[in-house]
């Protein structure tokens, strides 16, 4: 034996064989000599060499077992199940080798279809092993064949808890997630099954998972990512039918028609003919518009359903899918509908015909108004009160070091719906830190999401409102206590989490993805940041007040001291301190304190004063300055995220009176125009695209101002429009700031301006009274505008009118 495992098989064998010469009765010579045999791969020698072992009485029950794996290895299971069934009486209950042929002979039965007998046998392993993984495993899959899914998800779960399950990532391991994940797709739970799906693919990327999650993904309304998924799939496994189907499903919500049916196609011609896989095929072709095709695979997925089976696949599958709704009203699908559907067979689709019949001759006519008078009576009800709950009552707990990795949770979840909130839970301890992340567009998901941290009665303690991007914020506990992490649609901001629904929802759904790293026992010190930072206007001249409002959080345990917010000005983002300028320092005594000094806020209406500044692309935004206490984190006192801490504001040039070319006044076209019109008056200016300018886009903005009350509605006379005038709608009650609307003018190419490129302002008699204040920048602008065209251009760099 020592030469078989110095791998000298040829002299291990020409021993084994005197061995066996020397002692005939003695059954370990012939076993020895079976597994040199097998290392060779001479499986009819090595079989003939336990044959022999396993004749003598004497030969242990492991002896049958390891002959039983030998006939796996040549095919035959009904003598390797034999085998099993003989080590297992002859097994001591007590041989740890008992828990293993419970579960090699479990194997041979699930692959025999025989579940109900094969759970048997697992559960026999794990009484003789709880900690047995390979019986976990098998039994979890075992019960999802059976349908039941609970407990098969229960099952995944407790394998997933052994500590020796993750000591190495191999194909049992991603077996494990990818049935885990298929189980949570059965349940409904699909952004959990898209995590599971994700584990088993980074151990290892196979093209069936790789098409699951995609199909996880189509439920979950992500196309592009399902899209993604099936494409990677097919490139791992060029005949993957599912994938094709998957491709096509997408892709036919897109409205590529032909690229959905050459992949429907495919799928079908690649097989097997299942009935899943037809009846995906037949989705693909009811989207596209080729409902005959649709119906006749529909047809073919139920023969291949047994008879029995059929009307609980139709009820499943067919009857409330919302890809078949085009075909519902043609008669071929109301007859499949009756030959599988509930009600079933030829009786039914006579019934079916009779009572379509009798509808056409005897249909009744509508009522008459007072043909059905009834008498309303008032009946008094009991008192009754609905049961509720707080959402932080519903929050999900986080589970840390779940897999593995350290002090993480990861928690993959859907909004899908603006106003939907999530709410997750973690207690804490004094100095704990939690980091918290969303992936959501990085992920290719529509969602702009927004995170927050809340104590124990809901009040907020940490905010990230950035614009564009993915919310991440660090917060240490000050006190022991509960916590909740809430993830919203942006700008759903200022949500109650004790009040479900109570604010104004946001603005997209969509999957993301929530990373939480725990950190315990840090040291106690103040974190202050920038959370929320919004400018009142777009642009502004100097001179002009600029309406601001932040919110600033200390999201460390200590307290900040006495710190102070200045109000920045920069050319650019970075607010460098040499480039910036201070527009108001505010102190500490100067904010709004909210939650117990954790967070402070811009004083009600608090504004700055532009400065003379070049006129353009500018940023305003805050510079936290400690008040001597040391941060945990100082580099993110300033210039951290736009909508946290910075906002970008568009530097103008008034235009003088006088003035209509806006170019003389600034070069940039950054112009502002003041001025009042009278009735039918019309106000042009022109502008001068030249090659300093290069590529851009010019737009426009405007508003207008009422000196006088508007009179009312009544007393406002219809005229009938010209063709120099348009119609007005409606006019509603407008804000002080006046009623602002924009548009665009188009894309300006230095060189490529036609003449007659003017800007109007005009004031009808109804208007006379108005006064209108326009603005002309790198944004918008609120002008009638006129493009009258002429067969001849000018020259580059000369003004247009």
């Amino acid at each position: 034996m020592l030469r078989v495992r110095q791998d000298r098989l040829d002299d291990a064998v020409v021993d084994l064989k005197k061995a066996a010469e020397l002692k005939p009765n003695e059954y370990q010579a012939h076993v020895n000599l079976a597994q040199a045999y097998h290392r060779q791969k001479k499986a009819d020698l090595a079989l003939a060499e336990m044959n022999q072992a396993v004749s003598w009485s004497r030969s242990p029950p492991t002896s049958t077992a390891w002959r039983a794996r030998l006939y796996l290895e040549r095919k035959e299971p009904a003598l390797a199940l034999s085998d099993f069934d003989q080590a297992i009486r002859r097994e001591s209950p007590s041989s740890p080798y008992l828990a293993d042929d419970h579960a090699e002979r479990g194997k041979l039965l699930t692959a025999e279809r025989k579940h109900a007998e094969a759970l048997s046998s697992f559960d026999a392993a794990l009484r003789c092993n709880l900690e047995h993984l390979r019986g976990q495993r098998l039994r979890a899959d075992c019960l999802f064949s059976l349908g039941r899914h609970e407990e098969s998800l229960k099952a995944f779960d407790a394998y997933l808890e052994n500590d020796q399950a993750h000591l190495k990532k191999d194909r049992a391991l991603e077996s494990v997630y990818r049935g885990r994940g298929l189980v949570r797709a059965e349940l409904g739970k699909y952004p959990a099954a898209i995590e599971d799906y994700t584990r088993a693919l980074e151990i290892r990327a196979t093209s069936e998972v790789q098409a699951s999650r995609g199909w996880a993904f189509v439920v979950c309304d992500a196309p592009k990512l399902a899209l993604r998924d099936f494409e990677l799939a097919i490139k791992l496994d060029e005949k993957n039918a599912d994938a094709y189907n998957g491709r096509g499903f997408v892709l036919a919500g897109q409205g590529k028609a032909r690229e959905a049916v050459a992949d429907a196609k495919t799928a079908v011609r690649l097989g097997p003919r299942t009935p899943r896989l037809l009846y995906n095929a037949a989705r693909v072709h009811a989207q596209c518009g080729e409902h005959d095709r649709a119906l006749e695979l529909v047809r073919q997925s139920l023969d291949l359903v047994p008879e029995e089976e059929r009307a609980a696949f139709w009820s499943a599958y067919v009857k409330k899918d919302v890809a078949m709704q085009a075909v519902r009203r043609l008669a071929a699908y109301r007859q499949l509908e009756a030959e599988g559907g509930e009600e079933g067979g030829a009786e039914a689709l006579m019934r079916q015909t009779a009572r379509s019949w009798y509808d056409a001759l005897f249909r009744r006519r509508p009522a008459t108004r007072h043909a059905d008078r009834r008498r309303f009576v008032l009946e008094r009800l009991e008192d009754r009160s609905l049961p509720s709950a707080s959402p932080l009552d519903l929050a999900v707990p986080l589970h840390f070091d779940a897999f593995g990795q350290g002090q993480v949770a990861h928690v993959s979840n859907f909004l899908s719906s603006p106003s939907e909130v999530d709410l997750y839970k973690v207690v804490l301890q004094p100095s704990d830190v939690i980091a918290a992340s969303v992936r959501a567009r990085q992920d290719g998901s529509g969602l702009a999401s927004l995170l927050r941290v809340f104590d124990g009665n809901g009040v907020p303690l940490a905010l990230n409102d950035l614009v564009g991007g993915d919310p991440s914020l660090r917060f240490q506990a000050s006190m022991a206590g509960t916590y909740y992490v809430g993830v919203s649609s942006a700008p759903n901001d200022d949500y109650d989490p004790t009040i479900v629904n109570d604010t104004a929802p946001g603005a997209t759904t969509g999957l993301y993805a929530l990373d939480v790293r725990l950190t315990t026992a840090a040291p106690l010190q103040p974190d202050l940041t920038g959370s929320a930072f919004r400018l009142g206007r777009e642009a502004a001249s100097a001179g002009e007040a600029v309406p601001l409002s932040f919110v600033v959080d200390n999201r460390g345990g200590a307290d900040a001291g006495a710190f102070r917010v200045e109000i920045l000005l920069s050319p650019d983002n970075l607010f460098g301190p040499t480039s910036s300028v201070v527009l108001a320092t505010l102190r500490r005594d100067q904010l709004v304190s909210r939650a117990g000094g954790r967070s402070f806020a811009s004083p009600a209406g608090f504004s700055v004063t532009l400065p003379a500044f070049a006129s353009g692309r500018a940023f305003v935004g805050l510079r936290l300055v400690p008040g001597g206490v040391p941060e945990s984190d100082a580099s993110n006192n300033a210039a951290v995220h736009n909508g946290t801490d910075w906002a970008p504001l568009t530097v103008t040039t008034t235009v003088p009176p006088g003035v209509t070319n806006l170019s003389q006044a600034d070069a940039s076209l950054n112009a502002a125009v003041n001025g009042g019109l009278a009735a039918a008056e019309v106000d042009v200016f022109s502008f001068t695209v030249s090659d300093t300018l290069g590529d851009g886009r010019f737009t426009r903005r405007g508003a207008h101002h009422r000196r006088q009350p508007r009179p009312p509605p009544d007393a406002l006379r219809p005229r009938r429009p010209t063709p120099h005038s348009v119609r007005r709608r409606p006019h509603r009650a407008a804000p002080d700031a006046g009623d602002v609307r924009a548009g665009r003018l188009g894309p300006l190419r230095a060189g490529r301006l036609s003449p007659g490129h003017d800007l109007h302002r005009r004031n009808s008699p109804r208007r006379a009274r108005g006064h209108r204040r326009g603005r002309l920048f790198g944004g918008r602008r609120r002008f009638r505008q006129r493009l009258a065209t002429s067969t001849s251009s000018p020259p580059t760099g000369s003004p247009s009118r």
